[in-house]
C-alpha cells in the first residue's frame, strides 16, 4: 500500500480477512475491514472506504475496542471531509480525539489534531488549523514517527499557502518531502509536490511550478489517485492560462471536469448514501435484540410490537435525513464546481464562445465583415530582455499586459492572445458592432498614454523603460474554434 500497489495490496487484505473469518477472530477480522477502506480512500472511492470502516466498526463495538473505535471514527471523518460534510467531520474528530485522551495514546491524539486542522482549514479558520498542526507535529516528534511528522509538515504547508507566506510553506513542504522519500511514501509525495507546484504558482515562478506539478501528476497517474489528479489539473489550467498556452489550458480543464466528475459522482453518493443506513440499521437492529432478550417472555411480543414501530419511524426519519443532507451536500458541491470550471473556462474564451461550446460541445466559425485588429509589442524587446533578470522581466510584462486588459475591457474589445511582448485584440467579434474602429483607436491612445506615464515612473526609479509600438487595421475575418485543443483563433486581410 505505502508503495502505491493498491490492487495487490486489496489482494493481500482480502485474503487475510478471509483466513481470520474462518479462526474466528473479530480483532484481526476489524483490522483487515480497517485497512482494506484505508486502500480505497487512497485511491479515491469513498464509498468502499466507507462500506469497510462501517464493517470494521461494528466489529469494534461488539468487543468493546476503545483504540479500534477511536481509529474508525476518525477515518470516518476523512470521509465525511472528503464528501464536504465539514459538521459531521468535526462531530466525529472529536469523539475520536477524546477516546484517545481516555487510554492516554499519543498517536492517535496526534492524528486527531491533524484531523480537526483540517477541519478548520477547510473552513478558512486558518490560525485555528495551525494551531492543531503545530501541536500534531511535537508528538510525532516525540514519538519519532516519520509518516506523522511528513503528513504534519505538509499539513502546516498548505496553511503558509493559504495565509500568502509562500517561503514559509516551501520550507515545511520541502521538509515533508525529505521524510517521505526516506519511507518510499508515494501517496504524501504526491500531494506534496502538488502543493510545492501551488505554492512555487502563487509566487509566479511558472517554471518550478510546472516541474513540481508535473512530478506529482506522474505520481498521481502511477498509483491511482484520483483525488491529486482532480487537483493538478485544476492548478495546471490556471498555469497554462497565466504562460498563454490556452490550447493546454483548455485541455487540462476537460481532464480536470472528467476526474472531478468520476469523483462525485451520482452513483458513488448512492453508494455513500447505501453504506451508511445499512451501517445504522445494522446497529439499531443489533440494539434492539440485545434489549429484548432482557425482557420475560409474558412482556416479549407487546414491548416488540412497540419498539418495531417506533424504530420503524426513527429508521425512517433517519433515512430522509441522512437522504437529505447528503443531497443538499452533493448539490452544493457540484454547484462550486461548475462555478469553478466556468470561471476556468472563460480564461480561456470569450463568454459568447464559451456558452456555445457548453451549449452545442463545439463552436462554429463565422465570418465577420467588419472588424478592427489591434497589435502591440516592445521596442527593442529582445535587447532590454537581455539586461533583465526573468523575474524583473516578466514582472513588467505583466503590469503592462494587465494595464492593457483593463483599457480594452472599458472599450469592449476582446483580448486574443500574447505571445512574448506581443499583445492581440479586436473590437466587433464575437457580437458585431459599427463602433469597433472608434472603439480600438480610443484604447490605441489610452495604452500609448499609460506606457508614456509608465516609462516616466521607469526612468524616475532607475529601472529600463519599455516604448510601445503599436498597429490598427480594420477588414473582414473569419472567427472560430480550431484544431483538436479547441483554442480560438482568426485570419483575414490583415498586414
Amino acid at each position: 500500500m505505502d508503495k502505491g500497489d493498491y490492487p495487490s495490496a486489496i489482494a493481500h487484505q482480502n485474503l487475510s480477512l478471509q483466513q481470520n473469518k474462518e479462526l474466528g477472530s473479530k480483532t484481526s477480522i476489524a483490522a483487515c475491514y480497517n485497512s482494506i477502506g484505508i486502500i480505497y480512500w487512497n485511491q479515491g472511492n469513498y464509498s468502499k472506504a466507507l462500506e469497510n470502516y462501517l464493517a470494521s466498526l461494528k466489529t469494534m463495538e461488539e468487543i468493546g475496542n476503545k483504540y479500534g473505535i477511536a481509529v474508525l471514527y476518525g477515518n470516518i471523518g476523512i470521509i465525511n471531509v472528503e464528501q464536504g460534510d465539514v459538521i459531521s467531520a468535526e462531530k466525529n474528530y472529536l469523539t475520536s480525539l477524546k477516546i484517545f485522551e481516555e487510554i492516554s495514546e499519543k498517536q492517535g491524539i496526534a492524528s486527531s489534531y491533524n484531523n480537526l486542522g483540517n477541519v478548520y482549514a477547510d473552513e478558512g479558520k486558518y490560525e485555528k488549523a495551525l494551531q492543531y498542526y503545530v501541536d500534531a507535529l511535537a508528538l510525532q516528534k516525540e514519538m519519532k514517527n516519520d509518516d506523522g511528522i511528513s503528513i504534519s509538515y505538509n499539513n502546516i504547508g498548505e496553511i503558509y499557502i493559504n495565509l500568502g507566506k509562500y517561503d514559509e510553506a516551501l520550507k515545511n513542504l520541502f521538509e515533508a518531502v525529505n521524510y517521505q522519500t526516506k519511507i518510499e511514501d508515494k501517496e504524501g509525495m504526491s500531494g506534496t509536490f502538488l502543493n510545492i507546484g501551488t505554492a512555487y504558482f502563487k509566487k509566479k515562478d511558472l517554471k518550478e511550478s510546472e516541474n513540481y506539478l508535473t512530478k506529482s501528476l506522474n505520481l498521481s497517474k502511477e498509483i491511482g489517485s484520483l483525488d491529486n489528479l482532480k487537483s493538478n489539473y485544476e492548478v495546471l489550467v490556471k498555469l497554462d492560462s497565466a504562460k498563454g498556452d490556452f490550447a493546454n489550458a483548455f485541455s487540462h480543464y476537460k481532464l480536470f471536469i472528467s476526474t472531478r466528475d468520476s469523483l462525485f459522482s451520482e452513483e458513488n453518493t448512492r453508494k455513500l448514501v447505501q453504506a451508511q443506513m445499512q451501517y445504522d440499521f445494522d446497529k439499531k437492529e443489533s440494539l434492539t435484540r440485545a434489549e429484548q432478550d432482557k425482557k420475560d417472555a409474558l412482556a416479549k411480543k407487546e414491548i416488540q410490537k412497540q419498539k418495531l414501530i417506533r424504530d420503524g419511524l426513527m429508521i425512517v426519519f433517519a433515512v430522509v435525513a441522512l437522504f437529505a443532507i447528503i443531497f443538499l451536500n452533493q448539490r452544493n458541491k457540484i454547484r462550486s464546481g461548475k462555478k469553478r470550471s466556468d470561471d476556468l473556462l472563460l480564461n480561456i474564451l470569450p463568454l459568447e464562445v464559451a456558452e456555445e461550446l457548453k451549449s452545442k460541445g463545439s463552436a462554429e466559425a463565422k465570418q465577420f465583415e467588419s472588424v478592427t485588429v489591434m497589435f502591440t509589442d516592445f521596442k527593442d524587446f529582445t535587447q532590454i530582455s537581455e539586461k533583465l533578470s526573468p523575474e524583473v522581466l516578466v514582472a513588467e510584462i505583466d503590469t503592462c499586459f494587465k494595464a492593457f486588459d483593463d483599457i480594452i475591457t472599458r472599450h469592449k474589445i476582446e483580448k486574443i492572445k500574447t505571445m512574448g511582448d506581443s499583445y492581440m485584440c479586436v473590437g466587433g467579434l464575437p457580437i458585431s458592432n459599427t463602433s469597433h474602429p472608434l472603439d480600438v483607436v480610443k484604447a490605441g491612445l489610452e495604452i500609448q498614454q499609460y506606457m508614456s506615464a509608465h516609462k516616466q515612473k521607469s526612468e524616475k526609479e532607475g529601472k529600463t523603460p519599455f516604448e510601445i509600438r503599436i498597429g490598427i487595421h480594420s477588414g473582414p475575418v473569419v472567427a472560430g474554434i480550431v484544431g483538436s485543443q479547441n483554442s480560438l483563433t482568426i485570419s483575414g486581410a490583415i498586414p
